[in-house]
This record gives C-alpha cells, sequence and structure tokens, in this order.
C-alpha cells in the first residue's frame, strides 16, 4: 500500500494515486457532445459517439476487466483525479490483465476508484485553439512506449475513427491539441463507470496501526455542487 503523488503537468499528468481501500460506483461524467478535430487540425463539434462511449457497433465500451464496485466496499485502489496519470494507469492495469498477469494474489481483479473534481473528463479545456499542436510525439501517448500493442495506442485511436490515412498524409509526429484531447476522451470512456466526479478529495489519511506498516486509507471528499461529505476507504 502506498500513496504517490503525480506531477501535474504534461500530456500524461493528473492528480495523486493513493493505493488503499475504498470506492464507488459511477455513471456519471460524459457529456452529449465533445471536440474532434478534421485533418487540418480544426476543431468541429459532434455528437457523442464512436470516440465517445460507443464503439463501432454502437454498443457501450467498458472495461472488462476493471468493474464498477459498490461504494461501501473496501477498494484496492484510488486515485485522486482522473486526467492522463490516472487515466494511464488504468490502462496499465487492463493491459496487465489482458495479458494475463494477476494483480492480486487471488488472481481477481482489483478494485479500482476514480474521484475527480471536474463533472467529466476533461484536459487542458481552455487550451484547446483551433491550429494548435502538441509539443511532443504522439508516440507519447498513453500505451505506446510501455507496450505498443496496447488497444489504447494513439494510432489505435486513429485506426478506430478512420484516421488513420489521413494523419499519415499529414507527415507530422504532432497531433492537433483538439484530436489529442479526442482520444484522451475516447480512452478514458472505457473507464467512466468507475470514476466519481464532481467530488474534491479533502483528506487522504492512514488507517491507525500502531504495531505494524499502514496497509489502507481513508478518503474523504466533498461534493461540489452540493458539499456533501463522502468517505472510502
Amino acid at each position: 500500500t502506498s500513496i504517490a503523488t503525480l506531477p501535474t503537468n504534461g500530456p500524461n499528468a493528473e492528480g495523486t494515486s493513493a493505493s488503499s481501500n475504498g470506492a464507488s460506483i459511477n455513471g456519471n461524467g460524459v457529456g452529449t457532445h465533445h471536440a474532434k478535430a478534421n485533418s487540418n487540425g480544426q476543431a468541429v463539434q459532434e455528437p457523442l459517439g464512436r470516440s465517445g462511449r460507443e464503439s463501432l457497433n454502437g454498443a457501450a465500451q467498458s472495461s472488462p476487466y476493471l468493474v464498477p464496485t459498490a461504494l461501501d466496499s473496501e477498494f484496492d485502489l484510488i486515485c485522486v483525479g482522473f486526467g492522463p496519470a490516472s487515466l494511464s494507469v488504468a490502462i496499465a492495469m487492463h493491459d496487465a490483465i489482458a495479458a494475463g498477469r494477476k494483480l492480486l494474489p487471488d488472481g481477481s481483479y482489483p478494485k479500482v476508484l476514480f474521484i475527480e473534481k471536474q463533472n467529466q473528463f476533461a484536459w487542458h479545456s481552455g487550451m484547446l485553439l483551433p491550429g494548435a499542436k502538441m509539443q511532443i510525439s504522439f508516440i507519447k501517448d498513453l500505451a505506446t512506449l510501455r507496450d505498443p500493442r496496447s488497444e489504447f495506442t494513439f494510432l489505435n485511436y486513429l485506426h478506430r475513427q478512420d484516421r488513420l490515412v489521413d494523419f499519415t498524409n499529414l507527415s507530422t509526429f504532432l497531433p492537433a491539441r483538439v484530436e489529442y484531447e479526442d482520444y484522451l476522451r475516447w480512452c478514458s470512456s472505457f473507464f467512466t463507470r468507475l470514476v466519481q466526479f464532481g467530488q474534491q478529495v479533502v483528506s487522504v489519511s492512514p488507517n491507525d496501526n500502531s504495531k505494524g506498516p499502514v496497509r489502507s486509507f481513508t478518503v474523504q471528499s466533498q461534493d461540489t455542487a452540493t458539499g456533501q461529505a463522502h468517505t472510502y476507504r
């Protein structure tokens, strides 16, 4: 059990991760429209569809390995924030289980919760200017450097959006920021059932164990709209 502070800047940054016991079920946090980029980097708005909560066959997409758990359960991992860093953790866990690795001694799937103060997934939403491009290669996405065979690579995202040829013809490693944000949103759609949106974490406290190492934590959050307090273990 550990608590790790994650970087807060850059495309693979966000929040604090607390390995503990405590979590939640959530079905909110995904809007009905989102930004998408055409081949010249201009932003357009389209209904949430293939690049959101639906797969190519129209069925809702979600990770079969990281599944919702009751809020009063004891959880294996709580991540504070649901930005790129926490999303990378979710993807790495998904990929590890898909590859046959056991993340828990008994082979069961880990119970995971993300707590995010925003009402839906968003990444630098105020900086998605038309024509603005990333400053790092798309290869430094959420998965490629760890496992280029992952379904969560930027190239697979382009393939799923029928944009792989269009992007290749741009002769660049730097995607438009609006398209990279859409990629992040597409990845997040696999895990939004695990997120408590609209809650701000106010404390992370180790559960007292004077006779040995700390093995669990209590996380307290507050609803950003109502002020209601929530406690997760």
